[in-house]
């Protein structure tokens, strides 16, 4: 029996959602279904709904458990022959993130004959802002951090920056983030603009909305970019140029605990370029406590350089950071009983 097209697309959300590494999202589903199960709604009368939400990295057993259910070959005819657009730009993100960062996974994709980048370049071209927006989110997928895959999408013609225009320009601050986050990672297949100029566009664009007064498009901007601080050489650079670590800091002190998150783990990936970590390993010495709460909101999994860490700490045994100091409100360096025998 063939089932109803929400229930492909929350089926394909699903797929998608599991590829990824949201512990509690992927806990979540697995007491409600099984990846067996969901594989079967995408072909069987089952209706069941799930909720799920998005994730843009990868967790390598949950790809392969997916992969093993045969769901990349159902993804693929899905894909070529699906209810509707909303549907098939769902498939082709599900498809994106089976294979995302996993060489075992993207090798049993290029073994589908039928699937070709040219049905996502189509989604480009929908009448659907949406269905357009996400279809450049797929293409995004494929590409972040794959060389053969950026090739590929380039060979079937490549994508033209007008594209993205519509977007980049738009009031709506979600819509920028996107845009800006996939002319980055997509920067080598953007034929007719240069990399570079993509590149400093994209991340100006997303540091600038650090500074939104809606919490939820600071948290988008500060995670896409901390996907994007380690991709390619040179973005972090680009970050730190346009002012990042200053908002990044400042954001720090927010009473959204989701924003303080946020922007502590793109905190973390930062300090990894040399420029970005010395210049919050200053912050945290001349801002009393600074270091406690990035410790505090990073969380126990994200990435901080042990460099950056054991730099501070080492620091602070010897006497430093310079917490006292009246420059941040606390008593003088020098108590003024000894300025005055030191000038009498």
């Amino acid at each position: 029996m063939n089932f109803e097209p929400l229930v492909r697309e929350q089926g394909a959300c699903a797929l998608w959602a599991l590829a990824g590494n949201t512990k509690m999202q992927q806990r979540d589903i697995a007491e409600k279904t099984t990846i067996q199960n969901i594989c079967g709604m995408l072909l069987g009368d089952t209706e069941k709904l799930l909720q799920v939400g998005v994730a843009y990295t990868n967790n390598k057993v949950t790809q392969r458990k997916i992969a093993e259910e045969g769901a990349i070959y159902y993804l693929v005819q899905l894909l070529n022959d699906p209810p509707t657009e909303e549907v098939q730009v769902e498939v082709a993100i599900a498809l994106g993130c089976i294979v995302l960062s996993n060489p075992a996974n993207q090798e049993k994709l290029q073994e589908e004959k039928d699937f070709k980048f040219d049905v996502l370049l189509d989604l480009l071209r929908s009448e659907d802002e949406n269905i357009r927006l996400r279809a450049g989110m797929a293409l995004t997928i494929f590409a972040f951090n794959n060389t053969p895959q950026q090739f590929a999408i380039r060979e079937a013609g490549g994508i033209k920056y007008s594209v993205f225009e519509q977007f980049i320009n738009s009031m709506d601050e979600y819509f920028v983030s996107y845009s800006a986050f996939q002319i980055v990672v997509l920067a080598r297949v953007i034929v007719d603009q240069d990399q570079v100029n993509l590149t400093a566009e994209g991340v100006t664009l997303l540091v600038s909305n650090l500074k939104s007064k809606d919490d939820n498009a600071i948290v988008l901007a500060a995670s896409l970019l901390s996907s994007l601080a380690h991709t390619r050489a040179g973005i972090t650079d680009a970050m730190v140029t346009t002012g990042a670590i200053d908002l990044l800091v400042e954001k720090l002190s927010s009473k959204n605990d989701q924003v303080r998150n946020a922007v502590a783990v793109t905190l973390g990936y930062l300090t990894y370029n040399r420029t970005a970590a010395r210049i919050l390993f200053s912050a945290c010495r001349n801002m009393p406590g600074l270091y406690k709460k990035l410790m505090e909101n990073i969380g126990k999994n994200a990435k901080i350089s042990e460099e950056f860490v054991g730099d501070f700490r080492r620091a602070k045994h010897i006497g430093l950071p310079s917490q006292c100091l009246e420059i941040n409100g606390g008593p003088p360096a020098i108590p003024p009983s000894k300025l005055d025998n030191i000038f009498n």
